[in-house]
């Protein structure tokens, strides 16, 4: 058989798992409301104050959330009915943004509105967010997660590629009050098509200590692996570096490029259609030297945003951010994949709940990146943010090549 045909093959393998089928539908309208919402908070914050530095704030909020909530989410995780915790925090998530659709409708809307709605929607995702990556290995299994998780980055990237135009069409067309109403129904059509999925629970005795002794023994687990921290570690600097080009693209749509939500829109579509691509082609790996790859594309993730740093017209920017989702996004893919491969099935919800941690530190970047640009332009952030990327990752590669091979011998969970 070809390789090309192997790996196709590879690539569709979770797909004959019925309930991981229904597990992508709901995934399918997650990530709509999430890729309309980027556009959405982005225009509407910039455009009522001017500020980068306000919308980063807003994003923070978020992140605090995260940083607070997803190390109980994790123990939290492991101790309930994973898809019923899931299909609760995406209900109350549509429920936050149809209360900030009324608020634009009336003309009540304030930025303190968003940042209280940013605080209510991190709350929310980091008790989401450790269910369903634990939920999903339940689903398919070690053998299909890489394959699963691929699959599942394809359907986000894909809805990146539509959904940020949708968004910005309708903000041009018919304001910004029908947006927010759309991520609302997003949302409650993503629980819908979860409830669908029939009940997996966690096997009886599983995570049922103290709250605070289950997670003491999900840092323990993670301090002591040989792998584990400096996965984490290498998340962290991706976030914090490579995903805060997220609160900077509306100045840089705004101020350097002069073009209109519609264009804004198109900027994070190409981030989409790139990540579309890397996960496609991620999900036809084997599940050997995963590392070796993680570490490639997040060396290459820096050189993109250097490389978007250095444009001024919208083609080369264009082509700039295709590469950023082509290489940055499936970055954390494939960290996300070693993560849950590398860590026993009793402790995935903890352990996916400390990860987390590292997207909660994202305004350690994203807040002093954007008040750089607001002294000086986009331009300097995007080129440090990029430069310090690529340095880390060929760094952690010079010094810790043992974790180019792993998982070592292709074989899942070598901290077991």
């Amino acid at each position: 058989m070809p390789p090309e045909m192997a790996s196709l093959l590879r690539a569709t393998q979770p797909l004959r798992v019925p309930h991981f089928r229904l597990f992508i539908g709901a995934n399918l309208f997650f990530t709509a409301a999430v890729q309309t919402q980027l556009v959405a908070q982005g225009w509407l914050v910039f455009h009522l104050t001017g500020s980068s530095l306000a919308l980063g704030v807003v994003t923070s909020l978020v992140s605090l959330s995260l940083l607070v909530c997803s190390p109980l989410a994790g123990v939290v995780a492991d101790r309930f009915d994973r898809r019923r915790m899931t299909i609760l925090t995406w209900g109350g998530t549509a429920a936050v943004f149809a209360v900030v659709a009324v608020l634009i409708f009336t003309d009540h809307i304030r930025l303190w509105h968003l940042g209280a709605a940013a605080l209510l929607n991190g709350v929310l995702l980091a008790f989401s967010i450790p269910a369903r990556f634990a939920f999903l290995t339940q689903l398919v299994g070690e053998a299909e997660l890489l394959g699963a998780m691929a699959l599942g980055g394809v359907i986000f990237y894909f809805s990146g590629i539509v959904f940020p135009l949708v968004g910005g069409a309708l903000i041009d067309l018919v304001g910004i009050d029908v947006a927010y109403l759309l991520i609302a129904l997003f949302y409650l059509l993503a629980a819908g098509v979860m409830g669908l999925i029939p009940s997996y629970l966690i096997p009886p005795g599983e995570g049922r200590g103290r709250v605070l002794g289950d997670l003491a023994a999900g840092i323990r687990f993670i301090v002591g692996h040989p792998a584990l921290p400096w996965l984490l570690f290498l998340a962290l600097a991706a976030v914090v570096l490579g995903q805060s080009y997220g609160v900077l693209l509306p100045q840089f749509a705004a101020d350097t490029l002069g073009v209109p939500a519609l264009g804004l829109g198109l900027l994070f579509s190409l981030i989409g259609l790139g990540a579309l691509m890397g996960n496609l082609l991620v999900a036809g790996l084997a599940s050997r030297r995963l590392g070796r790859w993680m570490l490639l594309l997040g060396a290459m993730a820096g050189a993109a945003l250097v490389g978007l740093a250095l444009t001024r017209t919208l083609y080369p920017a264009l082509g700039a951010l295709f590469l950023l989702g082509l290489v940055g996004l499936p970055f954390f893919t494939l960290a996300e994949a070693l993560v849950q491969l590398l860590t026993p099935p009793a402790m995935r919800g903890r352990v996916a709940g400390l990860y987390m941690l590292s997207w909660a530190a994202m305004p350690v970047g994203s807040l002093p990146l954007a008040a750089l640009a607001d002294a000086v332009g986009v331009a300097v952030p995007l080129a440090c943010a990029g430069g310090a990327m690529l340095a880390i990752m060929v760094l952690v590669a010079w010094r810790r090549p043992a974790l180019l091979r792993l998982p070592q011998g292709g074989e899942a969970g070598i901290g077991r």
